[in-house]
C-alpha cells in the first residue's frame, strides 16, 4: 500500500482539495478501500504535507513587490548575531614593469548582524464546520494562508524601511550627515525641482564612496519606490521627457525633465504606510550584499511551513473521519528577518506629515 506521503504528492500537491470527504474520495480512486484503517493522526500529517505544498506553491506564483529591491539572503539559526560582512573595493591596479614585484593591496572591512525571526498564526476547523461545509469553502484555506503569509512579509518590509533602522555604523540608515548623506525631507512634485530631488539622489547613489573612503563604488540608482498616493507623480519624473518649470498647471511652460535622464523604473507599493515618502535604489542582483536591504530566510526557504494537528480526543479511523469529522488545527509558519546592509545604495525622501496608510490586505 502506498505511503500518505505518496498520496500527499499525487493527490494534493496540485488540487485545492481540503474537505475530508475529498481526501477520501481522491485516495479511494488512487489507493482503494486499503487505506481506510490509516488513523486521524494519519490524515493530520497528510493534510500538513498537502496543504503545505499548496501553500509553498501559492507563495512561489505570487511575484512580491520587495522583492526587486531587496537582496535575499540564507541564515541557518534563529538569534541576532549572524554576521555579514561589508568589504571595501580593491585598490586600482598597478601598472607592472617587467620584472618589478606585485604591490599588496590592502582592504578594509565592516560587520553587520542579520536576525531570522518566526512569524506564526493558528486557528483551528472546527467539526461543526467541517460537517457543514456544503459548498467547499474549506478549500480556501492554502489561499488564505498563502495571502497572509504574504501580506505579513511586505507589511513588515515596509515597516522596517519607513521606520529609518539603525544602520551597522550604529546611525540611522537615512541621514543627512557627513558619510550618509542619502537623506531628503521633501515630497516629489512633477516640477522641475521635484525631478531635482530624484537627480539629487541618483547622484548621491552614483559618488557614494566605499568603506576605505576612497574608490567610488560604481552603483546606479535603478528603481524610484513610491506609494500608491504618489504613483503618478513618480512615474512622470522617470518616464516623461518634459516637465513643469514651477507648478503643475496647464499653462506652465515644460523644460526638459532631468530625472528621465537617469532611467529609473518606478515602482508602487502599498506597504510604505506612508503617503509622501519616496526611495530611490539600486538593483540588489548588481549590489548584493551591498544592498541597503536584506531579507533573510531560514535556511532558504521562501515560503511558510503549515503544521496540522487533530484533535486530542479523536481515535477514529479516516474512513470514519470523513463522516463524523472532529476539530483539526492549522499552524502557518514563516521563518524570515529583514535587516540593513550597506545605506550607500539606497537615498530616502523621508517626509514629515504624510498619512499612515499602510496597507492591510
Amino acid at each position: 500500500m502506498a505511503t500518505w506521503k505518496e498520496l500527499a504528492d499525487r493527490v494534493g500537491a496540485g488540487h485545492d482539495l481540503v474537505s475530508p470527504h475529498q481526501y477520501l474520495r481522491a485516495a479511494r480512486e488512487h489507493f482503494g478501500r486499503a487505506m481506510e484503517a490509516q488513523s486521524t493522526s494519519d490524515l493530520a500529517n497528510l493534510l500538513g504535507t498537502t496543504i503545505g505544498k499548496k501553500v509553498a506553491t501559492l507563495v512561489q506564483a505570487y511575484t512580491p513587490v520587495w522583492s526587486q529591491f531587496c537582496y535575499i539572503d540564507e541564515t541557518n539559526k534563529l538569534r541576532t548575531n549572524v554576521p555579514r560582512v561589508l568589504i571595501s573595493s580593491l585598490p586600482d591596479l598597478d601598472e607592472k614593469p617587467e620584472g618589478a614585484v606585485i604591490e599588496q593591496g590592502q582592504l578594509s572591512d565592516n560587520a553587520y548582524n542579520v536576525q531570522t525571526k518566526t512569524y506564526a498564526k493558528g486557528f483551528k476547523v472546527t467539526r461543526e464546520t467541517w460537517v457543514n461545509d456544503d459548498t467547499g469553502t474549506l478549500r480556501e484555506i492554502p489561499f488564505v494562508m498563502a495571502t497572509a503569509a504574504t501580506r505579513t512579509l511586505e507589511r513588515t518590509i515596509g515597516t522596517f524601511v519607513k521606520g529609518n533602522p539603525t544602520a551597522y555604523d550604529s546611525t540611522a540608515f537615512f541621514a543627512s550627515r557627513t558619510g550618509h548623506n542619502n537623506l531628503a525631507t521633501t515630497a516629489l512634485a512633477r516640477t522641475l525641482t521635484g525631478a531635482g530631488y530624484v537627480v539629487t539622489a541618483c547622484q548621491v547613489i552614483e559618488k557614494a564612496k566605499d568603506l576605505s573612503g576612497v574608490h567610488i563604488m560604481g552603483y546606479q540608482g535603478k528603481f524610484l519606490i513610491v506609494p500608491p498616493d504618489t504613483w503618478d507623480t513618480g512615474a512622470t519624473l522617470c518616464e516623461s521627457e518634459t516637465i513643469a518649470n514651477t507648478t503643475e498647471t496647464s499653462a506652465t511652460v515644460l523644460l526638459a525633465n532631468p530625472a528621465r535622464r537617469y532611467n529609473l523604473t518606478p515602482i508602487k507599493w502599498p506597504y510604505l504606510g506612508d503617503t509622501n515618502n519616496w526611495y530611490v535604489c539600486t538593483d540588489p542582483a548588481q549590489t548584493r550584499l551591498d544592498s541597503g536591504i536584506v531579507v533573510s530566510f531560514l535556511n532558504g526557504r521562501t515560503t511558510p511551513m503549515v503544521l496540522v494537528k487533530r484533535s486530542l480526543y479523536d481515535t477514529q479511523s479516516i474512513e470514519a473521519f470523513a463522516n463524523n469529522p472532529c476539530d483539526i488545527e492549522f499552524d502557518l509558519i514563516y521563518d524570515f528577518g529583514v535587516n540593513c546592509g550597506n545605506f550607500r545604495t539606497w537615498y530616502g525622501g523621508i517626509v514629515s506629515g504624510g498619512d499612515e496608510t499602510l496597507a492591510t490586505s
